[in-house]
């Protein structure tokens, strides 16, 4: 059985927890009830400064659990987790999650390679938030939101999840005023257009060209 499968039914017998867009699920100072089991909507997890700044670190999607770091690890958990849309979450203690991974060690497996799937995006992102211009920050912010949780039609991919030019700038580590820019410069261009308060791309491969090109200069 495979291991999404193996936590979709270890999970059935924990009740559902509802959280409205925008409620805190996690704070930074509260100690984990357990492993949060994400079975509708999409939770975000970001840090934040002594001064109110904010850097988002990771988009968690349906089926995705967290935090594993805090799980797997002596590590002190010390991150928010917000929701982004309505979100429906389950919550398992520690100690039954543990059992099950030694029922079964593929679970084990299957946390680790998801975590480092999410350490490899993190590096990739730190890369360009030192290494790229604000406009191909952008594209690529885009192109990472697509992949996640793109609805595909063609060529054209369907974000579909709010985004606004203050979170674009709170993703690529800028101020709101430069993301506007940049998010408009990608929408003159037509790589991105934005109806009915969500985002769209016409044509991914031509964005993922224009990343390529813009390197170069």
């Amino acid at each position: 059985m495979e291991p999404d499968k193996i936590l979709e039914i270890f999970f059935e017998k924990y009740p559902a927890e509802k959280y409205p867009k925008n409620t805190l699920i996690l704070n930074q100072e509260d100690e984990p009830e357990g492993m949060y089991y994400l079975t509708g909507g999409y939770v975000r997890q970001y840090a934040k400064s002594p001064k109110g700044e904010i850097l988002y670190l990771h988009v968690f999607r349906p089926g995705s659990c967290f935090p594993m770091m805090w799980l797997l690890t002596d590590v002190k958990h010390r991150y928010f987790y917000e929701a982004i849309t309505p979100v429906s979450v389950k919550k398992a203690p520690a100690e039954a999650v543990m059992k099950l991974m030694d029922r079964h060690p593929e679970i084990l497996e299957y946390f680790t390679e998801r975590l480092l799937l999410g350490m490899n995006g993190l590096l990739t992102r730190l890369e360009s938030l030192v290494l790229d211009t604000a406009y191909t920050k952008t594209a690529l912010l885009f192109i990472f939101f697509a992949r996640m949780f793109g609805k595909r039609e063609g060529k054209k991919v369907y974000i579909d999840i709010p985004l606004s030019h203050q979170q674009i700038g709170t993703w690529i580590g800028t101020a709101r005023e430069t993301a506007t820019l940049a998010a408009e410069a990608l929408r003159r261009k037509g790589f991105i257009r934005y109806r009915n308060r969500r985002y769209d791309i016409p044509d991914l491969s031509a964005l993922e060209k224009e990343i390529s090109a813009s390197r170069l200069l």
